[in-house]
């Protein structure tokens, strides 16, 4: 059996895992509402997460601009978005 990895709650045969770029989780429940974080030039990658449900987040570190997974996908809701509490 191949050697497997786990990779933000996914799991992956090793060497099979896509190349997520700069996204990393931040946290998650057990309902799959996960918050994330990357840079603004891996936003086309949101779409490889497969362990997400409605209401998960994620926050480009670069530029603000936030984005939240919906029924249809990733969706941006606006730039600039001010982070508190970090």
């Amino acid at each position: 059996m191949p050697a497997q990895v786990l990779i933000m709650g996914m799991l992956y045969n090793s060497g099979s895992a896509p190349d997520f770029g700069s996204i990393y989780k931040i946290t998650g429940n057990s309902d799959n509402v996960n918050e994330y974080g990357l840079n603004s030039v891996d936003v086309p990658k949101l779409s490889l997460i497969t362990n997400c449900n409605y209401g998960s987040t994620a926050l480009c570190d670069d530029t603000g601009e936030l984005y939240r997974y919906t029924k249809t996908g990733w969706v941006e809701l606006g730039a600039g978005v001010a982070v508190t509490g970090v």
